[in-house]
């Protein structure tokens, strides 16, 4: 009968070293190496036991594999000790009817650790060596195309070890390989397939995580579970660089579990940098790297770190994919050192007296903030910016206990119009750009607004003689006024006055990003309101140029409280 590991355990060996410190791994790996090795002391009081007899015989199985690309092409794959450690979690651990213990799985680190690579072992071993008759394996994405990524990974390996290709039979055209001998096969599955009903999976690989929109998809594979003895729903994915709802509900369970809820049938390992840490020290980067030196080279680290400085969605990209930092902590997208150093304290509206200026005027309803951003260049070949704020009167105080920002504070200091009743008022809005026009001097030149929240104050402005144009909200409408806004923050070119709220929203924003590495703020992933830099990127975006809309001359753009 099996017994406790005994010390010479690769997976005893890799959670020791990491409790004791002699491995770099952030508090979440060290607190899944400490209740493995807590659990080997208690769990037989929850009906758990250790098999490091079917720990070793997974490992072994994974290391007699082949890869099949670069410099290891044709090599037996090596399992790291951070995977052995995973490998042998989850399928050394037992319950006492000998069945697996672990039913679900959660791997999150950063590109390029060899997740990929471990993700299609792991399905190679629950479709060869599982003792499963008839096993359904599924490597499953958003689209096929990406869960093919896994499986061809898996299709790969079997062609490069021999024993293994005379088992299997497959057109990878097909993204389907199957075992004659004990009618199971290895498939891709994407949303896109023509059904996910009616299949009876023993395996799950969930590749990319963080790219599922929603959890349709999830859900349908997970029920398909039920059938089968000791099925195994495994998912594989990094932060990413936006936080969708089916990616932070899963890694928030995750994280609660390996923080001591019990759930005995979930394994976790996350790697990542802990919240204090300073991300350009290279010192601890290994936290979310535990391949570092292996599958990944320090010193391309390290360029990219030091390109990562120069840009802030850069910065959000490296921290999010080479850090494994999530978006709400690692996006902030603007350096708010730059931000603070852009400050001051003695610019008023007189530096826009009499100039030709363009401004940016986000509107809101009742839970937003309506933001008004006016952009001039001076003389000096700078540009100044200017933001004023509005919010219904009788929800301020509810702001500030629900939001925990303080609306009450800011509006008795002046920093925010408050409109009476519930729903802003927009004749206040109407009013403060005449008075900017008539008693200011200020040469607004062009509105723009957003369609999708076109409204009665935009014929009415049009009334009192402003040209109104449509703007978009997309990527291409905002690649270029958040490249803009980037380089004159840190070339020290923007100069503003010192608005808290304005500061408080600079802090909140996050970008996301389409293929092309176009970025546009995001709403969804900001960690709180953003308003005003939304009214900011648009008004600086035409005073710069970077946004020319159809029609010519310089324009006055104005997003809406959804606009997209």
């Amino acid at each position: 009968m099996p017994t406790a590991a005994p010390a010479e355990s690769p997976v005893r060996e890799y959670a020791e070293a990491v409790v004791r410190g002699a491995v770099p791994a952030g508090e979440l790996v060290r607190l899944a190496c400490e209740r493995h090795l807590r659990d080997l002391e208690e769990g037989r009081r929850r009906g758990l036991r250790w098999d490091e007899a079917e720990a070793r015989r997974a490992i072994e199985f994974m290391q007699h594999l082949r890869q099949s690309r670069g410099q290891w092409a044709g090599q037996p794959l090596e399992l790291l000790p951070w995977q052995q450690f995973v490998v042998g979690s989850l399928f050394g651990w037992r319950r006492a009817d000998g069945l697996r213990r672990f039913r679900r799985g959660y791997i999150e680190v950063a590109r390029k650790n060899g997740k990929s690579t471990m993700a299609a072992a792991i399905a190679l071993y629950l479709l060869l060596a599982d003792g499963e008759p008839g096993a359904e394996v599924y490597c499953a994405a958003t689209k096929r195309d990406q869960a093919k990524v896994t499986w061809e990974e898996a299709w790969r390996m079997v062609q490069q070890t021999p024993a293994l290709r005379a088992m299997t039979a497959g057109v990878p055209s097909r993204a389907n390989l199957t075992v004659p001998s004990t009618w199971s096969k290895l498939e891709a599955l994407g949303r896109d397939a023509d059904t996910l009903d009616g299949l009876n999976p023993h395996g799950v690989i969930i590749d990319e995580l963080h790219a599922h929109e929603d959890r349709d998809t999830i859900d349908r594979l997970e029920t398909a579970l039920g059938a089968r003895r000791q099925p195994l729903l495994l998912f594989t994915t990094t932060a990413g660089l936006e936080d969708r709802p089916a990616w932070v509900a899963t890694r928030g369970y995750a994280e609660r579990v390996v923080r001591g809820f019990e759930d005995d049938r979930w394994f976790v390992y996350i790697a990542c940098m802990d919240p204090a840490d300073d991300w350009t020290d290279p010192a601890n980067w290994p936290k979310a790297n535990p391949s570092l030196g292996q599958t990944l080279r320090l010193e391309d680290l390290e360029q990219e770190a030091r390109e990562a400085l120069g840009s802030p969605a850069r910065q959000a990209a490296f921290r999010a994919l080479r850090l494994n930092t999530p978006a709400a902590i690692a996006g902030g997208w603007l350096d708010l050192r730059e931000w603070d150093a852009c400050c001051d304290p003695g610019l008023t509206l007189e530096a826009f007296r009499g100039r030709a200026c363009w401004a940016g005027l986000d509107l809101a309803t009742t839970r937003d903030t309506t933001a008004l951003a006016l952009v001039t260049r001076l003389d000096d070949g700078r540009f100044a910016a200017w933001e004023e704020y509005w919010v219904p009167a009788e929800t301020i105080a509810a702001r500030s206990r629900e939001d925990q920002v303080p609306y009450v504070a800011w509006a008795e200091a002046g920093w925010l119009h408050a409109t009476p009743g519930a729903v802003t008022d927009y004749g206040a809005v109407r009013a403060r750009l005449r008075e900017l026009v008539d008693d200011w001097g200020l040469d607004i030149r062009e509105l723009a607004y957003d369609r999708w929240n076109a409204s009665q104050l935009i014929v009415e402005l049009r009334a009192d003689g402003l040209t109104c144009t449509p703007h978009g909200q997309g990527h291409a409408s905002m690649a270029g006024p958040c490249r803009d806004l980037e380089t004159l923050l840190g070339a020290g070119r923007l100069v503003h006055a010192p608005n808290p709220v304005t500061r408080w929203m600079a802090g909140n924003v996050v970008t996301e990003m389409d293929a092309a590495g176009n970025q546009k703020p995001s709403r969804r992933n900001s960690t709180d309101r953003i308003d005003g830099i939304v009214a900011l990127l648009m008004a600086l975006g035409r005073a710069a140029g970077s946004s020319q809309p159809e029609s010519a001359g310089p324009t006055l753009w104005i997003d809406g409280e959804d606009g997209g």
